[in-house]
Parts: C-alpha cells; structure tokens; sequence
C-alpha cells in the first residue's frame, strides 16, 4: 500500500467531497497506520489494520478513518478540536514548554503535509526499514507485534514517525525521511520506560 493510493482514495470519496465543499481552507496534517502482525493476510504479510487521514481547517481537525465493512472499504469522519494536542501535551511537559514547541511548528501544531512526488519510504516498506534496523540493534530475535507509523513534518521534513511494538514490550522508535529512506533517530525502550512518564 502507497501513501498516495490512500490519499486518492479518500479525496475521491464522496464523503470527502461532500465535506470539503464546507471546508475547502483545509490541507492534510498527518496520516496514521496501524500494521498488525498478529493478523497475518493471505500473502503473509501484516494487515493493515488502521489507516486514517487528518485534516485541518480552522481550529478543527478532520479525521477520516477507512474500515472495511463486509469486504468493502468504507470511509468515516470524526472531528477534534486541534488545541487538543497542545492540552494533552501539556499535561507531559507543562503548558508553558507545551505553547513553545506548538508555535515552532505552526498553526495549533500542525503542519500541512509537503507530498514530494516520488517517496523513497512508503507504507510498504516499513517492515523492512524496521527488520535492517533490528538487526543493527541485535532485536532480531524479537517477535512484532505491531508497527504504528504516523507521516507528519518534522523539522521541516517529512517523515515516518514509526513505534514498533514487540510482544516482549520492547519499543522501537524510528524516525525515516520519506523522500531519501535516510533512518534520522532511532531508539529502543521498555514500555514501562514510558509508562513512568506518563
């Protein structure tokens, strides 16, 4: 599956349509992939268990979930209040450090997506990326679970922000540049690492 395909998809849809003729001042913030390895497909491979889109407009987020329903992808809309990112970052790092690093990356904290036009790190080639880096970290032993990967600007560039769960409760988080391949951060944890700063 390519990011594109999925972005097609959902723009052609007559809910999007529909939407969008109340929204045209909106863009695409974020896109969110779930890859569960618990369900293998047909072709052995994970299934795709989670694709959503995001879209802001005003001080709203737009979010459309695509779900298969009796064999056919179906597309939902849920809405959000985008300032919800800055509240629940807050709680993390406080509101004074949380109001900073929203204001560094734009308007209620999200960036509008820069689709390059050909990407050297798509969908599909996550497991890979995440398999290469497991084997220089010595987890290839580790069994996976799940792969999340969220597409979101970064530092002005566009990445893969990629949390590989395994079913030790190992965590690997990557961070891949979609127009080179190029691995920018990468960073093994316990779940109850985390779990501590929460």
């Amino acid at each position: 599956m390519k990011f594109k395909e999925v972005l097609k998809e959902v723009e052609e849809s007559k809910e999007f349509k529909d939407w969008h003729k109340k929204n045209s001042k909106s863009y695409v913030v974020a896109g969110f992939f779930t890859l569960n390895f618990e369900k293998m497909g047909k072709d052995k491979k994970p299934t795709l268990e989670q694709e959503q889109l995001d879209y802001l407009h005003g001080k709203k987020v737009s979010i459309f979930h695509i779900s298969k329903e009796n064999g056919k992808r179906k597309i939902t809309i849920t809405e959000e209040d985008a300032n919800k990112q800055e509240k629940e970052a807050a709680k993390i790092v406080g509101k004074k450090v949380a109001k900073e690093q929203m204001k560094k990356v734009g308007a209620q904290g999200l960036e509008e997506l820069k689709l390059p036009e050909k990407f050297k790190c798509d969908i599909e080639d996550l497991e890979s990326q995440v398999r290469d880096e497991m084997s220089e970290k010595s987890m290839q032993n580790l069994l996976v679970t799940k792969i999340v990967a969220v597409l979101q600007m970064h530092d002005n560039k566009l990445i893969w922000n990629v949390t590989t769960i395994f079913s030790s409760l190992e965590l690997l988080t990557m961070h891949i540049g979609v127009e080179s391949g190029e691995l920018f951060f990468s960073e093994k944890k316990n779940i109850f690492q985390v779990m501590k700063k929460i």
